[in-house]
């Protein structure tokens, strides 16, 4: 099929789909050619601008093509998106990495802003005290809850209570109410961010 595609529209494959939008598909394609598997790791793994220049440069060279700036600015365009999916997941893979530590002053005020955005006005009894359970975290130490997920589990918290304050404050308060649909707020959190992980 592929064949009888290249012979009519005179483009590979790969062309085709950069002029499309479809960053996953190009990726795939270049995972599948045998002349260009290596490119594919290089471009997927590389920091530098320049290289993903020289990258294309190398595809364009190795595959030809009738609009090769078409075909440039379609390719650039998608492995750019390719590049900066493989640096978030790098990034949330690092931030996975870094534990939670109570020693962590930094990370300390995170979770203080977190009980904050919250519960505004509540004064905690103290570090560890069984009134973090009202937030929806399992125990009296809301650092156990952080172990699969490093800081990034806390950093997600805070980052929806920030952004949507209200809204994060409702889901709290409703969370442990309702007689057959309850779930606890933190914990579920924390889920929503591993599966998050795990699709990227």
């Amino acid at each position: 099929f592929e064949w009888i595609l290249r012979q009519i529209t005179g483009q590979c494959e790969l062309e085709r789909l950069s002029k499309t939008f479809d960053p996953v598909r190009v990726e795939e394609s270049l995972r599948a050619s045998r002349q260009l598997h290596d490119v594919a790791q290089k471009l997927l793994i590389s920091k530098k601008e320049e290289d993903l220049q020289q990258m294309v440069d190398e595809v364009l060279r190795i595959k030809g093509a009738r609009d090769p700036q078409g075909f440039r600015i379609g390719l650039q365009r998608n492995c750019q998106a390719l590049r900066n999916v493989t640096r978030a997941s790098y990034l949330i893979t690092d931030r996975c990495h870094v534990g939670y530590s109570s020693d962590n002053a930094d990370h300390e005020a995170l979770l203080d802003e977190l009980w904050r955005l919250l519960k505004p006005g509540v004064q905690r009894s103290g570090r560890v005290t069984k009134e973090w359970e009202e937030l929806g975290f399992q125990g009296p130490d809301p650092a156990t809850d952080f172990r699969g997920l490093g800081i990034l589990g806390l950093e997600n918290l805070v980052f929806f209570a920030r952004r949507h304050p209200s809204v994060a404050r409702k889901l709290m308060v409703e969370a442990g109410k309702h007689p057959k649909y309850w779930y606890f707020f933190a914990v579920t959190g924390l889920n929503i961010t591993g599966w998050m992980r795990e699709w990227l």
